[in-house]
């Protein structure tokens, strides 16, 4: 399941909830990450900042317990959002890239891919979100 954020200024976040073999497997399923989304993390965090990770996480966790997949999605589009606003991958945000390339979840396991640019953390730096 996919969440969408929209920022104050415009920009947009993605994030993705995946549920695997749904309530037979797990504790959420679509439809209740769905309602917890709307119903009690999205109230929560409407009209706090974005780059308030932390505290978004706490506000999250008071709103609703348990319901990880949904507060991982809402987190995940948060992260894009600031990231986007910011002109930095989602990497930088959460302490930079580990590797410099890896491979993608799809059917080939030889694919291979940049990560991040090479200036990420001088941009990062140099940002009024380091400061």
């Amino acid at each position: 399941m996919l969440v969408r954020v929209l920022l104050d200024n415009g920009i947009t976040g993605i994030g993705e909830a995946s549920t695997l073999g749904g309530p037979r497997w797990a504790e959420e399923s679509v439809e209740s990450i769905s309602a917890a989304v709307l119903n009690y993390l999205a109230p929560a965090l409407r009209g706090e900042p974005a780059m308030a990770f932390e505290a978004n996480a706490i506000r999250m966790g008071a709103a609703a317990i348990r319901n990880f997949s949904a507060k991982g999605a809402l987190e995940s589009a948060l992260v894009d959002a600031v990231g986007k606003t910011l002109g930095l991958p989602a990497s930088a945000l959460l302490g930079g890239a580990v590797r410099r390339v890896g491979c993608g979840l799809h059917a080939s396991p030889y694919c291979t891919i940049k990560l991040e640019k090479d200036d990420t953390r001088q941009r990062f730096a140099s940002s009024a979100f380091a400061h």
